[in-house]
């Protein structure tokens, strides 16, 4: 399967779509490797990008991210889990979506979004958690 790179913000365009205005439009970009490690590059985003380690947010411009850290993008933040749960989509994978005509493209329902209470869920979809839409 190779290296994945996925962009994330604010955009319907973005392969994970974080809707709060604190995200830029093209916020960041998440690499997985195979071996299931991740990476983040802020994309010149407004508000920043943050590693937190230890509770203690960092600003960043690239950076590796651990098992048990997490990243802060404007004011939403995700772990390592959650970062690798939204990757793991099939739908949302780059390379897929370049060989698919853009007829065949994954609904923008498929796309995965944070939800108000923080949740990730599908987009247009109710929360489990809070039951927001």
């Amino acid at each position: 399967m190779g290296t994945r790179r996925l962009t994330i913000g604010r955009s319907s365009e973005c392969d994970i779509v974080l809707a709060d205005p604190s995200v830029s439009r093209v916020h960041a970009e998440l690499t997985v490797s195979d071996d299931g490690s991740l990476a983040v590059a802020d994309r010149k985003s407004t508000s920043g990008t943050f590693l937190v380690q230890n509770g203690e947010p960092r600003r960043i411009a690239a950076s590796k991210i651990a098992p048990g850290e997490a990243v802060r993008f404007g004011s939403m933040e995700l772990t390592a889990a959650e970062l690798l749960k939204a990757a793991a989509e099939p739908s949302l994978s780059k390379d897929m979506r370049q060989e698919q005509p853009l007829s065949d493209r994954p609904a923008p329902q498929a796309r995965r979004v944070r939800c108000e209470c923080g949740t990730i869920k599908q987009m247009g979809t109710v929360c489990p958690d809070c039951g927001a839409r």
